[in-house]
């Protein structure tokens, strides 16, 4: 069985650990996986969304800090920036049926390893 993590591009350190890989998503969320026809939407794989309910420890912080509000998302090493939150906006993806998660990590900013 393959286990994923995701660790930041420019420093290599481990982002999300396997045990938490639980915590990524798409922007349509779990329904995609049941067969929902999604056809009018052109998913956008330069993002990995990550559920704001199950947030890793260091991207918690990160956002309570913010008072979960919106902000740049930085490693926690480095200072590289990986990826955006906006609890505010609440935007929707191009389909204009879904609400797209509020934490963003950009793809090119990080590496998504499969061991």
């Amino acid at each position: 069985m393959s286990e994923t993590h995701v660790r930041c591009r420019k420093c290599r350190t481990k982002l999300i650990l396997p045990e938490e890989k639980d915590c990524l998503t798409t922007c349509h969320g779990p329904s995609d996986s049941q067969g929902e026809d999604n056809s009018e939407c052109l998913l956008d794989k330069s993002i990995l969304y990550v559920k704001d309910e199950k947030l890793p420890v260091w991207l918690e912080t990160l956002v309570q800090t913010s008072s979960w509000t919106k902000g740049k998302i930085v490693c926690p090493s480095c200072d590289a920036r990986l990826g955006t939150f906006d609890f505010l906006s609440g935007q929707k993806c191009q389909c204009q049926l879904h609400v797209l998660p509020p934490v963003r990590l950009t793809s090119s900013k990080v590496d998504q390893l499969k061991s």
